[in-house]
């Protein structure tokens, strides 16, 4: 898994069906976000953890190869 920024994955996948917001767990700024298409990321501090679906996999891939990694 890689980090993105939101907005990369908004303009990517459009926006959300959901966001939670854990405003009282402690860990300030952590926004669990998910999509119709079965897609979701965890954002803390601007980055999200992506969790994508079989349909998005290259996501993942492409950011992969950009980085080297």
């Amino acid at each position: 898994m890689f980090d993105y920024p939101f907005a990369y994955l908004r303009a990517s996948l459009g926006p959300p069906a959901r966001t939670f917001r854990y405003v009282d767990s402690g860990a300030p700024n952590i926004e669990d976000h998910v999509w119709r298409c079965g897609c979701a990321a965890r954002e803390c501090k601007g980055a999200c953890e992506l969790i994508a679906c079989s349909d998005h996999v290259s996501l993942d891939r492409r950011l992969a190869l950009r980085t080297g990694t």
